[in-house]
């Protein structure tokens, strides 16, 4: 494993092994800020306008938490894969909408017209 330093002290990542452990840490930070850039900074009009057909063929992916856990239905007969609100179901494939009381959407709403 290689790190070397610039004359500022910042670390310049020089191994891909040390570059995945670097992110492996930063994803196990529990309530870590989101990085956000700054909205002020503009593409280059040149360049937006070059890496457009690439922007159509290649749509940036939605970005999500890495620790989710996903919970199961409660209703006995189901136990689902409930994915969590707001998440599509290409970013979480096997699963179900959530509902509510801790069912999928589809209890849910079968509770509710039993009762």
């Amino acid at each position: 494993m290689t790190a070397i330093f610039d004359d500022h002290d910042q670390l310049i990542v020089d191994d891909e092994s040390l570059s995945n452990a670097i992110d492996a840490w930063a994803r196990s930070i529990l309530n870590r800020p989101a990085l956000k850039p700054d909205p002020a900074l503009k593409p280059d009009p040149a360049l937006w306008e070059a890496f457009s057909e690439d922007r159509e063929l290649y749509p940036a992916p939605a970005s999500i938490r890495m620790d989710i856990e996903l919970k199961r239905c409660e209703n006995p007969n189901c136990h689902r894969l409930i994915r969590p609100k707001g998440t599509r179901a290409e970013q979480f494939p096997g699963t179900v909408l959530v509902g509510s009381k801790g069912m999928c959407q589809w209890c849910y709403r079968v509770s509710r017209s039993v009762s």
